[in-house]
């Protein structure tokens, strides 16, 4: 007999969304932060704050399962956007510089958010 694992835990996305998601506000769809205590009576723990790095990381690869790439690049940026140390005038300088040909090559390493690299995140874009 053939095992149906759609019901397992690995590929029941929907339900690991909804857990996820009122730790993600900034990126979670509307539909997802309602009512979503019905769902079961899994005990959560919520001691992370809200859209924290870890989260957002989360949730951007649930998206990337769900083949909602353009959610988790939104997950992504998300991320840069509240866990880099780079600020958002030196981010735009440096798209602006590539964009008008002053800088054709990085001598600078990319900027890493905590240990982590988001390199793949370009070929993301480029391939979807």
């Amino acid at each position: 007999a053939h095992k149906d694992d759609s019901r397992d835990s690995l590929f029941d996305i929907a339900r690991i969304l909804t857990i996820v998601a009122p730790r993600v506000p900034l990126v979670a769809l509307p539909e997802e932060l309602v009512n979503n205590d019905s769902i079961d009576d899994t005990p959560r723990s919520y001691t992370l704050a809200p859209n924290s790095h870890a989260c957002l990381e989360a949730m951007a690869r649930l998206r990337m399962m769900q083949g909602r790439y353009d959610l988790a690049l939104k997950c992504f940026l998300a991320i840069g956007a509240c866990h880099s140390t780079e600020s958002l005038e030196a981010f735009e300088k440096n798209a602006i510089d590539v964009v008008n040909g002053f800088r054709e090559n990085f001598d600078e390493e990319p900027v890493q958010i905590r240990s982590y690299s988001y390199d793949f995140v370009v070929d993301l874009v480029e391939s979807h």
